[in-house]
């Protein structure tokens, strides 16, 4: 049997053994893909003396295979019950994140091969299946699924009842649940990592790629966030355009995918006046000139030269440039994330442009 059409059972249980016998009598009405090769428990101390009892010393497995012979394959004894850090139960918090490390660690080690996962959310604690839901959001790929089962009331009041009889599979209502998959955010190395890096990781990541792209076109001068486009006039694009520049060359944490609070990019009054910052304020000023007649061009050098000319100049120009993105790109209050900012480090003043450098987009070739 190829790799691909292997298939490992997961549950977590407590103190309902019944969960196990029940959950794989529904997989018969599947397709034959639910049929698991292999089935893996999370449990207690307490969990897997009742799964022992119920289905071994009793003899409850025996009578399961009798009436499913689809199982015949597995014997009691090559079930993997696995009793999450030797707990009894899970009476603290420490309990719990013994059961949530258990359960991370063996559904990744599940996942790592190329078989399916067939995870039932169905017994346990509430955390237990929480932390498997999480868990398999973390690590299960494509065809893996993550099914819940009910069963009719009385069922659920029989002393001893395991799984029902053939002719009442369809009693047993199987619940495929939906789920986000989120294997493709993580690197080899951060699903090898703990269960709080895993997290975190995942977490960063959703952060990146939510953030929505600012794509700012040097040859036409529009801006586009949002799905709305605006043009932004000569003077106003050559600073955005500055700013950008300034932080796509200037950065400080390369190794970083996001700006993250950082501000290093950020120029006071005497950063702005630096001979290398004008040189690059004027040239891409000069990209934008209708021709060799174009004063505006020479106006603009004269004005933007001098740490006064910043001081007294550039808050207006801010505000004109933010109004201009605001009123084209609308009232969602992402907008105000990607405007020009002032902040205050230190007791200096410092501008910049807020936008994400994971969000930039650049389109156009025009220029420097």
């Amino acid at each position: 049997m190829a790799d691909k059409d292997v298939a490992t059972a997961v549950f977590v249980i407590g103190g309902s053994p019944a969960i196990l016998a029940e959950t794989l009598a529904a997989y018969i009405n599947e397709e034959s893909t639910f049929i698991p090769n292999h089935v893996c428990v999370i449990t207690t101390v307490e969990g897997k003396e009742r799964l022992d009892t119920s289905y071994d010393s009793q003899g409850g497995w025996q009578a399961f295979v009798l009436e499913y012979p689809e199982y015949q394959h597995l014997a009691w004894h090559d079930i993997d019950v696995q009793v999450a850090g030797n707990l009894r139960d899970i009476c603290s918090e420490s309990d719990n994140h013994i059961m949530m490390k258990s359960i991370f660690y063996i559904v990744r080690d599940v996942a790592s091969s190329s078989g399916r996962i067939l995870a039932s959310i169905a017994g346990g604690r509430k955390t237990m299946s929480y932390y498997l839901g999480l868990a398999m959001s973390l690590f299960a790929k494509e065809n893996d699924v993550l099914t819940h089962v009910l069963v009719p009331p009385e069922w659920e009041r029989e002393r001893g009842f395991l799984f029902p009889k053939r002719e009442e599979i369809h009693k047993v209502n199987l619940i495929q649940t939906p789920f986000i998959r989120l294997h493709r955010f993580l690197t080899l190395d951060i699903k090898n990592a703990n269960v709080e890096e895993i997290i975190a990781a995942a977490q960063h990541r959703l952060d990146i790629v939510s953030k929505p792209i600012l794509t700012v076109d040097y040859r036409t001068r529009e801006v586009e966030f949002l799905g709305k486009r605006v043009e932004i006039p000569a003077r106003e694009f050559t600073f955005l355009r500055f700013f950008l520049q300034q932080k796509r060359r200037y950065c400080t944490q390369k190794s970083s995918e996001t700006c993250d609070g950082c501000h290093d990019c950020y120029l006071d009054w005497h950063g702005f006046s630096q001979e290398d910052k004008l040189e690059d304020l004027h040239a891409i000023r000069a990209i934008y000139a209708k021709g060799p007649a174009d004063n505006a061009v020479a106006q603009f050098q004269n004005t933007w030269s001098s740490f006064e000319a910043f001081k007294e100049k550039f808050p207006e120009l801010r505000s004109r440039l933010n109004v201009k993105l605001q009123e084209g790109l609308g009232l969602d209050p992402r907008v105000q994330e990607i405007l020009l900012k002032k902040v205050s480090e230190q007791g200096y003043s410092r501008h910049g442009i807020g936008v994400d450098k994971s969000q930039i987009e650049i389109k156009g070739t025009l220029g420097k």
